[in-house]
């Protein structure tokens, strides 16, 4: 995985280290799991047959906990339609033992309008069937707004000793990082230069939101683009 001594803390994850400052191989989800999404994705993939078959295995575990119906939030990495054509395939050949809603969650930093701009033409809320169908738009709206997966978890507090560090790159863009991902926008750095916040930028769009009639929990999103 390229982690050693030298590798600084991805933003949202600790890599724990010996006395001597190497990586022991644990890697903690503090106070996010990005760590262990980014790592998983380093791993090899399987062959398509061997998707299937695995998946297949997974569903039939879940039964065996007495579990029938999920709703799939989307999670990291996940990207639509790509990621979604194993589940979908066996959802055409009936051979899905639990029902499945799925929502899709934007993957993309500052593109998400684009991505669901995308989404709209090739799918909807409520389309599939009583096993696979499609929920709505979540886990993440935008990324702007995230929140860590565990509420209980506290925030890094390093984030003054890399600032501290301007004089190393990568120490300075993880400080920005963590700033700008503030859900309560407590922290925020500032230019000495021009005294003004240093911020992602977005494009400003409005977004409405609606729920679809009460037989259904699926969510609805519409955005419109100011001219």
């Amino acid at each position: 995985m390229d982690y050693n001594r030298d590798t600084p803390y991805p933003p949202g994850g600790v890599i724990e280290r010996d006395e001597e400052g190497n990586p022991t191989c644990l890697l903690l989800a503090k106070p996010n799991a990005n760590i262990l999404y980014s790592t998983l994705a380093k791993g090899p993939k399987l062959s398509y047959s061997d998707q299937l078959n695995s998946t297949r295995q997974f569903l039939w575990e879940l039964n065996r906990f007495g579990i029938t119906s999920v709703i799939d939030a989307g999670g990291g990495s996940q990207n639509f339609p790509e990621d979604y054509t194993v589940m979908g395939d066996l959802a055409k050949r009936n051979l899905l033992t639990v029902r499945i809603a799925y929502n899709l969650f934007t993957q993309r930093p500052k593109h998400e309008l684009e991505d669901f701009a995308s989404w709209v033409n090739m799918t909807k809320p409520g389309q599939g069937d009583d096993f696979y169908r499609m929920n709505g738009a979540g886990e993440r709206l935008v990324f702007s707004a995230e929140d860590f997966e565990n509420f209980s978890e506290p925030r890094r507090r390093h984030d003054r000793n890399l600032i501290k560090q301007f004089n190393n790159p990568i120490t300075w863009d993880t400080a920005i990082e963590e700033a700008c991902n503030c859900p309560s926008r407590r922290l925020v750095i500032l230019d000495n230069a021009t005294g003004k916040a240093i911020e992602h930028e977005f494009e400003k769009a409005i977004v409405v939101f609606g729920y679809l009639p009460a037989a259904s929990t699926a969510l609805s999103i519409c955005f419109l683009k100011p001219e």
